[in-house]
């Protein structure tokens, strides 16, 4: 069974110390990493850029030896579409492979999955958009997984917006 994790404290993701991240998580039985940094969501979502630490350059900054010393934990990271793939007009730009040089520089062992778009029926993002990144995976490697996390809602609306839920869910 994967436990997963997303983010940290925010004192320990400024140390950028992954070292002792990493040890910690493990030492709680985590296996799986989502490295979000983002402190704020509403009104405007705000955060400390910390994901490109998790991608080779020229995404970012991440070497072979940070993946291995990932690895030496037993973790895992599910990386974020939004910030593998940003949207731009409703529709994503696959021109540069952000996870292929994950896989190039880091293997593909380190990558537990891919997560789409963040609630993509509650954000309003196109279904052909959560189609697009899922064959875009799939055409890199089949073997990796697309997960999606909607946001929960009650009230007027509901039944639209589990329908919606369910398109996107057709692509992870």
């Amino acid at each position: 069974m994967a436990l997963g994790f997303a983010g940290v404290p925010e004192d320990l993701a400024l140390s950028r110390d992954y070292e002792a991240i990493f040890q910690i998580l493990s030492d709680a039985g985590v296996d799986t990493f989502a490295p979000i940094a983002i402190y704020e969501e509403y009104p405007v979502s705000r955060g400390y850029d910390l994901e490109s630490d998790f991608l080779p350059p020229p995404y970012g900054s991440a070497t072979p030896e940070f993946y291995d010393m990932i690895r030496s934990y037993g973790i895992k990271i599910t990386f974020n579409a939004d910030v593998l793939y940003p949207l731009k007009d409703g529709q994503a730009s696959f021109e540069f492979d952000p996870i292929q040089a994950i896989i190039d520089a880091g293997g593909r062992d380190i990558i537990h999955s891919v997560a789409s778009y963040d609630e993509p029926a509650w954000n309003g993002v196109d279904t052909s958009a959560t189609q697009a990144l899922y064959e875009h995976i799939k055409s890199i490697d089949p073997t990796l997984q697309v997960t999606q996390i909607h946001a929960a809602v009650s009230g007027e609306g509901t039944e639209a917006y589990l329908d919606d839920v369910l398109a996107h869910s057709e692509w992870a």
